[in-house]
């Protein structure tokens, strides 16, 4: 419903708010993440994207986990909006990262990207990458 975006959008500028204002907070990444889910329900894909790849870019360990989400919230973006180069690649780094059945998932996706994009070399080297799972 609209009053449902709406109030996404809002938590949304809220997070990024409150990540600008307060950069060197300990919550500044889980706010950005917020915000980047928020924008995602909310409609605004491109202030989502903007949002995960600002969460990728923050260094240090202790975001890992919530780096791989972001890789692959951003992987089924790229691949919603036709942009497969991309979301094969974030597919596949998240697939490197986690185990069990979400790598194996991840891999997949990435792989038949591959192959539709006509990249044959990734598509054989994930699909390796995948048998040894």
């Amino acid at each position: 419903s609209l009053s449902k975006n709406g109030k996404n959008y809002e938590a949304a500028k809220a997070f990024e708010s409150f990540a600008k204002s307060q950069p060197n907070s300990p919550q500044v990444v889980s706010a950005m993440f917020n915000a980047a889910v928020n924008y995602e329900k909310a409609g605004s894909g491109a202030e989502s994207v903007r949002m995960y790849e600002n969460v990728l870019a923050v260094p240090g360990k202790e975001n890992e986990g919530l780096r791989q989400d972001v890789k692959n919230s951003l992987a089924e973006i790229y691949k919603k909006t036709g942009q497969l180069e991309k979301a094969a690649l974030m597919y596949e780094q998240f697939g490197r990262g986690v185990t069990g059945t979400k790598a194996k998932n991840a891999l997949n996706n990435a792989a038949i990207l591959w192959v539709a994009l006509g990249r044959t070399e990734k598509a054989m080297s994930t699909f390796a990458a995948l048998d040894k799972m």
